[in-house]
């Protein structure tokens, strides 16, 4: 809540609300309590770039949130490629197994 005059804004900070002792309250600490911010002219423009730098707070939290979630996704897409490379790697050992004991062979057949 906005109060024009500084001068307001200092009598509502040192002085309390109600007419009895008993009901006397802090406006600041109810307004507070009721989820509103009371300020002056010379606290409005510092409340405001807090308030801007919260939400730039939370914008880049929710990217780093979304840039965690992509490397875990890219950590399980690396290692279902490794799985593969590693079976791939195992067919080649393999094939290259097999080629060279036919060429062997073959050789064998060629000094006949």
């Amino acid at each position: 809540m906005f109060i024009p005059a500084d001068g307001l804004y200092q009598d509502l900070l040192n002085n309390k609300v109600g007419s009895l002792k008993i009901n006397q309250r802090d406006l600041v600490s109810y307004a507070y309590q009721k989820k509103v911010m009371i300020v002056s002219p010379m606290s409005l423009f510092p409340m405001l770039q807090v308030t801007n730098k919260a939400l730039n707070n939370m914008k880049v939290e929710e990217s780093i949130n979304e840039i965690q979630m992509n490397i875990e996704k890219l950590g399980n897409h690396l290692n279902a490629y490794l799985t593969y490379h590693e079976k791939l790697g195992n067919s080649i050992s393999t094939v290259v197994n097999q080629y060279n004991v036919t060429n062997k062979e073959f050789k064998k057949l060629i000094r006949i």
